[in-house]
Order: structure tokens, then C-alpha cells, then sequence
């Protein structure tokens, strides 16, 4: 019997060794293996080597890659999948080849959940663009997916959008569900630091959205569903939205119940932020400097929103024509007629 006994031990940590060489155990009770990618020199184009490792990772896996420059096919972009991590070292570089197409993606994310985009750099080609048609050149596409974290990116130069959140034309989703853009940076995109089109449960914290120009409406970041799509519950927190061609923040359209608080919009080119159509949304305790034209622009069509505690500067509007509200400065918000439930303080 105690033969027996030692005989059973002996097998289970022999048991136990093999499983812990195999790897970390992942919360799908599968062994994960984490895979790691490293530059190559002289390569053109990375986009099928990268993408033959993402194909290659078990279920919560983490795709590593290291410090250097990979050249991506934008027009094939890189395609993750459901339960995966994306880590790039933060000198890592995935830099989009130049392209004629006026539609692309870096980095597409669609129909997966528990996705994760951690650190680096994505560099479109928007100096080097062949074409001169469309302005759809994303360097994070997501479409018609939930549980998404983009955190620690800094994208640029795209030829459309830094990040898009929304669902594909013909999807009868309601589009992307929790998502959160942590600690990116969005700069020099040519159409607007960061769409959110379709979605629900959304989450902007400590990011900053810069120097979009190029085509309109070149916001940093811009709340505009599509067709029937609507936009809800998105909260913009302790976010810098400055040098925008157009708006600082645009809520345009069916924008339901979302909020925009502790974040500063200065010296964008129209305004600091527009409510236009949205209901039940919130602007709190933001600080506004030296954009083009009001810093608070709500339109007659919006309702059931606040506009409370917010730090008033400089900024080169003109005479009001409706409810205005005046800082020491004499710096004013401009409310059009017709704007019903809006509170001012």
C-alpha cells in the first residue's frame, strides 16, 4: 500500500514538472505560451512574419516585440484575435508602408473580445501617401468588439484616423461595448485623433489628442455616429486636446449620457468643444485656453446637458446671440436658441 502511495506521489509531481515547463496556465485552463519578435535587418516588410506569430498564439497569449522599426503592409495591416496581447517595447516602431489605398488599418481589431494594444509607436504614412482620394488610413481600427485596452501608444501620421471605435456597415451590432484608451497620444493624424462611431461604455483617460489637420473635421477627438448607430456612455477624463485643426471635442449627433471632465482644450482651431444633437451630457470642471472660436458651443438641437464649473480663458469669439455666461476675463459660452435643459454655471 505504501509502495502504492509513493508510486502515486511520484507520478503527480511528475505530472506537475511537465505542466509548469509547458508554461504559465491561463485563466481557459490551456497552457500559454508567449511569444516573442525580434527586428530583422534589411527586412522591407514585417507584416507576414508578425502576423504568422499572432496566428500562432494560444488562448491569452502575449505577442512581445521588441525595440526596433517593422515596416507594415497597411493596406493587409496586422489582424488580431479574441484573448491575445499585443506588447511592443517602448522603442518598438510598426511603421505603415507608403500606400495609394484610401482605406487601411495598421493594427485591425474586428469581432474579437479581450483584446489588449500595449505601448510603442504606430507611424502611418501620411507624408508618403500615393493617392489623394479618401481619409480612412487608421492606425487602430476596432469594429464590433468588446473588452478592448489601447494603453501606453502613440500613434501618428496616419492618413485618417489615430483610433477608430465602431462596427462595420452591414453589422447589426450596436457596435464596439467597453472599451479604454489609457495613456495614448494621438498626433499629426490627417482626419481626427480618435473616432468613436458605434459604441457603448467607452473610457478616454490621460491621452492626448494633437495637431490633427489635413481634411475635416480634424478634431482631436470626435463623438459622431453613423447611420442609425448611436454613441453612449463614453467618459473623456483628465484628457489634453490642443493644436486640432477643428474641434478640441465634438459630440455630433446621437450622443447619449457621456462626459467630458478634468481635461483641457487649448488653441484648437474652432471650437473647444461642441455639443451638437447630443442629450444628456455632461461638461465638467475642464479648462479651456485660446481656441479659435468659443470654447463652449452648444447647438439648438442639444438637451438635458451641463455645462458646470469650467475654467473660462482666452479665446477669439465673437458677439453671443443667445444665453452666455462671462469669466473675469469676459471670455463667453455660446448657447444657440432653441438648446433646451441646458444648465450653465
Amino acid at each position: 500500500m505504501i509502495a502504492g502511495r509513493r508510486k502515486f506521489i511520484q507520478i503527480s509531481l511528475a505530472t506537475i514538472s511537465a505542466s509548469l515547463l509547458m508554461g504559465r496556465r491561463s485563466a481557459w485552463g490551456a497552457a500559454q505560451k508567449d511569444l516573442k519578435i525580434d527586428p530583422v535587418s534589411n527586412e522591407h516588410d514585417s507584416t507576414h512574419r508578425l502576423q504568422s506569430a499572432i496566428d500562432s498564439l494560444s488562448r491569452g497569449a502575449v505577442l512581445r516585440v521588441s525595440s526596433g522599426t517593422y515596416k507594415i503592409d497597411a493596406s493587409i495591416g496586422l489582424k488580431l484575435k479574441s484573448d491575445m496581447t499585443l506588447a511592443l517595447d517602448q522603442e518598438a516602431v510598426l511603421e505603415a508602408l507608403p500606400a495609394s489605398s484610401s482605406n487601411y488599418a495598421v493594427i485591425k481589431i474586428y469581432n474579437a473580445n479581450n483584446v489588449n494594444v500595449l505601448g510603442g509607436f504606430i507611424k502611418g504614412e501620411r507624408t508618403l501617401h500615393k493617392g489623394v482620394l479618401g481619409e480612412w488610413g487608421m492606425g487602430v481600427d476596432i469594429r464590433d468588439c468588446s473588452d478592448i485596452l489601447i494603453q501606453d501608444v502613440n500613434i501618428s501620421e496616419c492618413w485618417g484616423d489615430g483610433i477608430y471605435v465602431g462596427s462595420f456597415p452591414k453589422s447589426n451590432s450596436s457596435g464596439c461595448q467597453r472599451i479604454k484608451i489609457n495613456r495614448v497620444v494621438c498626433d499629426r493624424n490627417r482626419r481626427q485623433g480618435l473616432s468613436l462611431v458605434a459604441c457603448n461604455n467607452v473610457t478616454v483617460s490621460d491621452s492626448t489628442f494633437s495637431n490633427t489637420s489635413g481634411t475635416k473635421p480634424a478634431c482631436g477627438i470626435d463623438l459622431e455616429p453613423n447611420g442609425r448607430s448611436v454613441v453612449s456612455n463614453v467618459s473623456i477624463v483628465r484628457c489634453r486636446l490642443t493644436g486640432n485643426a477643428g474641434d478640441g471635442v465634438q459630440f455630433y449627433g446621437r450622443v447619449l449620457a457621456s462626459t467630458v471632465e478634468s481635461s483641457s482644450m487649448i488653441k484648437n482651431g474652432r471650437f473647444g468643444i461642441r455639443l451638437a444633437g447630443a442629450k444628456n451630457c455632461h461638461v465638467l470642471e475642464n479648462d479651456f485656453q485660446d481656441n479659435a472660436n468659443y470654447d463652449i458651443y452648444v447647438r439648438r438641437d442639444t438637451k438635458d446637458c451641463n455645462v458646470n464649473k469650467n475654467l473660462i480663458g482666452r479665446h477669439g469669439g465673437s458677439s453671443l446671440e443667445a444665453k452666455s455666461i462671462s469669466a473675469k476675463t469676459g471670455i463667453r459660452v455660446f448657447v444657440e436658441k432653441g438648446a433646451r435643459n441646458v444648465s450653465v454655471i
